[in-house]
């Protein structure tokens, strides 16, 4: 993603079956969007179910110009901007840096 765009990728999120629907995997959706909020970044990007992640807010990242290094469904590779504007000025390929 260009130099510009602070971004992390969240995931992946699993909870075992003895836990689910019990609002587990959404408190760790809101705690990990929370924590790149609070970290300053301006995108979270996921790979995962369109359906579940479109709760949070996440839509599909192609369309805003972005691709991943390894082949994922389009519907899959999902982001989410946490600042005004991020997916609109963010574009190219997801790579890891570390700081």
């Amino acid at each position: 993603v260009g130099d510009d765009s602070r971004a992390v990728l969240l995931g992946p999120i699993a909870v075992h079956p003895d836990h689910e629907n019990l609002g587990v995997g959404t408190q760790l959706m809101k705690t990990g969007i929370a924590a790149a909020k609070a970290a300053g970044l301006h995108l979270t990007i996921a790979i995962g179910e369109p359906g579940y992640l479109a709760r949070f807010g996440f839509e599909p990242a192609s369309p805003h110009g972005l691709s991943f290094p390894v082949h994922v469904e389009d519907q899959r590779f999902l982001v989410l901007s946490l600042t005004d504007g991020a997916t609109q000025q963010a574009s190219g390929m997801v790579s890891a840096r570390h700081q």
